[in-house]
């Protein structure tokens, strides 16, 4: 009787494991589903224009040269590494809706669509925001 009961609880923890990543699934979006806005990509062009274009360029993060090295990766990865790095004199110095209004700002320049709500600028958020092509050129 024991093992049955072993084998029961075992089943259920598994369904329960599949349920789950199911439901994750469901709530996953790719940066294809509009998930900034547009006003949101044109405070992002400001901050930019202001501190980013200090040293990059635009057409440094167009296309698959760049985005392709982020494919299938969650956009909360880009988001971690440009809070922590950039910009390069004074790292972390934006708030995170300023970073989140350059990723924003990158998306458009990619000609991804803008949507009803802005990028999350909130780590857990934007773990369910996956980077997928096709991309711009």
């Amino acid at each position: 009787m024991t093992f049955l009961r072993a084998l029961s609880v075992m089943i259920l923890l598994f369904t329960a494991s599949a349920i789950h990543a199911i439901d994750q699934d469901a709530d996953s979006k790719t940066i294809h589903d509009g998930v900034y806005t547009e006003a949101q990509a044109a405070r992002g062009a400001r901050f930019w224009e202001n501190i980013c274009s200090e040293c990059h360029v635009d057409d440094e993060f167009v296309g698959e040269a760049y985005m392709g090295s982020w494919t299938n990766v969650p956009i909360s990865e880009l988001f971690d590494l440009i809070t922590v790095t950039m910009p390069e004199d004074n790292p972390g110095s934006l708030l995170d809706e300023e970073y989140a209004a350059v990723i924003a700002y990158v998306l458009s320049l990619n000609e991804l669509p803008a949507g009803e709500e802005e990028l999350p600028a909130v780590y857990e958020a934007l773990q369910q925001i996956v980077i997928q092509g096709p991309y711009s050129q």
